[in-house]
């Protein structure tokens, strides 16, 4: 589950970076100078089958972190056949400073529910404990 997350760090590397960036830490040098390692970072960069079921929550009108992020995210994991929701929330900023997040709340908790719940008796035949 993914809230507003940075799926790219590549797209928002700036042109001229300060040392105190947080992507300058972040990567240990001027990220122009460490391509491989903003890529490696990057959740898109991992975008293959098999993956975990996805829930992306991003604000449509979010300056920090933009939308397409999670929308590109969404696309790739669905492309290499994988589960991915996307919850665009209409208007919303980073951090959902000005949406309604009860709904989001609630969509993300049936989302784990749905996803993490105890496996049955016939998802674990032939599951042996491991002995201790």
């Amino acid at each position: 589950m993914d809230w507003y997350g940075i799926t790219d760090v590549g797209a928002l590397l700036p042109d001229a970076p300060d040392p105190h960036d947080p992507f300058v830490t972040f990567l240990g040098g001027d990220p122009a100078d460490r391509p491989r390692l903003a890529a490696a970072a990057s959740p898109v960069s991992h975008a293959r089958s098999p993956a975990p079921p996805f829930l992306l929550v991003h604000g449509t009108h979010d300056t920090l972190v933009p939308f397409e992020h999670s929308e590109r995210l969404a696309g790739l994991l669905r492309a290499t056949g994988n589960q991915a929701e996307l919850a665009a929330v209409p208007g919303a900023e980073h951090i959902f400073l000005n949406a309604d997040v009860a709904p989001l709340v609630a969509r993300s908790v049936a989302f784990l529910a749905r996803h993490l719940r105890r496996p049955t008796a016939d998802r674990t035949a032939g599951i042996r404990p491991v002995a201790q």
